[in-house]
C-alpha cells in the first residue's frame, strides 16, 4: 500500500508539510527536516512510486543520476540534498523553492489573457541558461585529473524551472531527467507527456547532447513571449512533425510586442538540424544579453518578483510555512 503522506506525518527523518503534487515518476511533498538547538529547514521531498522503486534499471539508474546531481551548486539550480530510502520506498530531498513553477505562471497568464511581458520572458530564460551554462561545463577531479561531467538536462520545461516570490529563478530535476523519462517511457519507446520539449533529434531517437538543451530553452522562451507551443498540433503526432521540420510561427506574428531580434535568436535556438543552433548556453545567453543591453531594458530579480506576486496575491501573502505551493499534476 502506497497511501499519500498526511500533513505531519513523519517519512524517515523528515516531517511532511503538505503535498505539493503527484506525476509519473513521483509524489512531491514541502517537508521539514529538524536537528539540535531548534534547526530546522524546510526541503522539496520527492517520493518515488512503488512500482518505479521496484524496477532495478530505473533504480540504478535514479541514484547514479543523482549523485552527479549533488555535484551541481549553483544560485540557478535546484540543489539535491539527500537521497535515500524508508521502508523500501526510494526518496529525493531537494532544496525548497517558495514559488511557482514556470508552467503555472502561464496558466495564470492564460486565464487573465495577458502574456508575460518580453523583459520578463528574456531575464527568466537567461536565468535558466546560466544554470545550463554552468552545468554543461561542470568538471569533477577524478583519478587525479580534471573530467568533464557531461551533463544533459534533457526534460528543460516549465514544469520544471521555479520562480521563487522573490524572484529566483532555478532550474530543478538536474541529474534525474533521465530516469524521470525512463518511467514516462511506453513500450514503443514514446515518451508519454513529455514529448513538447524534445528537440528533433530526440524525437528521432538520438541521444541527446547540449545542444537538445539549448532547442528545449528557444521553445520555453518562445512559450514565454507568445503564450503557446511553438509546434503543438491537434495531435501527439502533429506536434512531432511540426518539431522535425521545424515548422512554427515567427513570435512576432503571434505577439506584436516581440521584435523582430527576438524571433531571429529563436529562429536560432529552434534550428531542427543541432549544428544550426546556437552550440553552447553561453552563445545564446550572450545574444539574449545583448538583446537586452541595446533594448535598454532596466530589470531585477526584484522586478520579477513583484510581477508573480501579482500573479498570485494570495499565495504571495501567506506565510511561506502556511503555502504547499500547489503545481500542475504532473510534476514528477
Amino acid at each position: 500500500m502506497h497511501a499519500p503522506l498526511s500533513q505531519a506525518e513523519t517519512f524517515g527523518k523528515y516531517r511532511i508539510l503538505g503535498r505539493i503534487a503527484v506525476g509519473g515518476m513521483a509524489e512531491l511533498y514541502k517537508a521539514r527536516v529538524e536537528g539540535e538547538g531548534g534547526f530546522h529547514r524546510t526541503l522539496a521531498l520527492k517520493r518515488i512510486l512503488p512500482h518505479l522503486t521496484s524496477q532495478q534499471e530505473f533504480v540504478d539508474m535514479l541514484v547514479e543520476e543523482a549523485k552527479v546531481a549533488g555535484l551541481l551548486s549553483h544560485a540557478n539550480i535546484v540543489q539535491i540534498m539527500d537521497l535515500g530510502q524508508v521502508d523500501g520506498t526510494y526518496y529525493i530531498a531537494m532544496e525548497y523553492v517558495d514559488g511557482p513553477d514556470l508552467g503555472r505562471i502561464l496558466q495564470r497568464c492564460r486565464e487573465k489573457t495577458i502574456t508575460l511581458p518580453v523583459p520578463h520572458s528574456v531575464f527568466l530564460v537567461i536565468e535558466v541558461l546560466k544554470a545550463l551554462e554552468y552545468a554543461h561545463h561542470r568538471r569533477v577531479i577524478r583519478g587525479g585529473r580534471e573530467v568533464p561531467l557531461d551533463i544533459v538536462h534533457r526534460d528543460v520545461s516549465p514544469a520544471n524551472i521555479l520562480v521563487s516570490f522573490q524572484g529566483e529563478v532555478k532550474l530543478t530535476d538536474f541529474g534525474i531527467a533521465k530516469a524521470s523519462i525512463k518511467a514516462l517511457q511506453t513500450v514503443s519507446g514514446i515518451i508519454k507527456g513529455r514529448f513538447d520539449y524534445l528537440a528533433p533529434e530526440q524525437a528521432a531517437g538520438a541521444t541527446p547532447d547540449r545542444r537538445a538543451d539549448i532547442f528545449a530553452v528557444g521553445v520555453v522562451l518562445y512559450e514565454c513571449l507568445t503564450g503557446r507551443h511553438p509546434f503543438r498540433g491537434q495531435t501527439e503526432a502533429a506536434t512531432l512533425d511540426a518539431i522535425r521540420e521545424g515548422r512554427f510561427a515567427p513570435a512576432s506574428l503571434v505577439n506584436a510586442d516581440v521584435p523582430a531580434s527576438l524571433d531571429v535568436i529563436l529562429e536560432r535556438a529552434l534550428a531542427v538540424d543541432p549544428t544550426d543552433r546556437y552550440q553552447t548556453a553561453t552563445e545564446m545567453k550572450e545574444a539574449l544579453d545583448r538583446f537586452f543591453h541595446d533594448a535598454g531594458f532596466i530589470f531585477s530579480h526584484s522586478t520579477l518578483a513583484a510581477f508573480i506576486k501579482g500573479l498570485f496575491p494570495d499565495d504571495a501573502r501567506r506565510p511561506s510555512d502556511e503555502r504547499s505551493n500547489s503545481a500542475p499534476a504532473d510534476r514528477s
